[in-house]
Formats: structure tokens, sequence, C-alpha cells
């Protein structure tokens, strides 16, 4: 099996997953890692919102541009479908972006982090915090295998 680091970028339609992508490839270059960034559409019809289909073309250019590959899914199932792809493409760490939910509501109701982090077992996962003002926060990310 292949030792070699594999990072997934969880994105949504949102300008914080350009900080997200930003950050992910730079860990991807000091590590020598293979570089995905995946979205999960619930619904088929990405055409009926311009905003979230821009958004989509500059994501993916900028994927490109760090020597990723995007993927895009459709599914009603988005913490399955990650989790799904995590291991068909033998990924090894992979980077979210904070929910906005409250403590109180990732505690009424699983988020999908907690969702997805229960499904890939051996992979480990980064958080990074919502931007403030700059973009430092997040924690350090240690490309080790967990066994």
């Amino acid at each position: 099996m292949d030792n070699s680091p594999r990072i997934l970028i969880c994105v949504t339609p949102q300008k914080n997953s350009f900080r997200l992508i930003k950050k992910g490839s730079s860990f991807a270059k000091e590590f020598e890692a293979e570089l995905f960034v995946i979205y999960v559409q619930k619904n088929l019809d990405l055409s009926q919102d311009s905003k979230t289909a821009k958004l989509l073309d500059e994501l993916y250019d900028l994927t490109t541009e760090e020597n990723g590959t995007m993927h895009v899914e459709v599914s009603a199932d988005i913490p399955g479908t990650i989790a799904r792809f995590i291991k068909e493409n033998s990924i090894t760490h992979v980077l979210l972006g904070e929910t906005m939910a409250s403590k109180i509501e990732k505690l009424l109701k699983k988020d999908v982090i907690s969702r997805i982090t229960s499904k890939a077992e051996g992979v480990q996962f980064l958080v990074l915090e919502r931007a403030k003002s700059n973009l430092n926060g997040s924690r350090k990310l240690s490309l080790t295998r967990e066994s």
C-alpha cells in the first residue's frame, strides 16, 4: 500500500473555501502530498444559482493553479459521500472549515464533521477556524499516519 500523504479539502461555495484550498495547498507542498478538493452538491441542478456556479468555477481554477484535483459529487448523503471518497482515494488527511453551528446545535444534532470522522478511521482531520481577519487560524498539521 502506498504510504504517501494524500490531502482532501472539503469545500462549500463560500469565500472561506479559497482560504481552505490555499492552506491545504501549502500543507501539500510542504509534505509533498497529493491534493484533492471535493464539493458535494445535494441536488443535480447547479444552474439554479449563478453565484454558486461562479464560485465553484473559481474554486476549480484555484485548485488547478495549486496543482490539485477538484471533484464535484451529487448526493443527499454528504458525510457518506465524503467518507466513500476518502476510502476510494486512500486519503490520509482531511482539511475542513469550521462549521457555523453552535456547540449546542452540534450536541443535539451530529454535525457533518462528526459524521465524516466516525466513518473514516485512520485518517487525520484538521479543522480550520473561520477567518477573523487573517489567515492564521489553524492548528498545526502533522502528517503522520495513525494505525
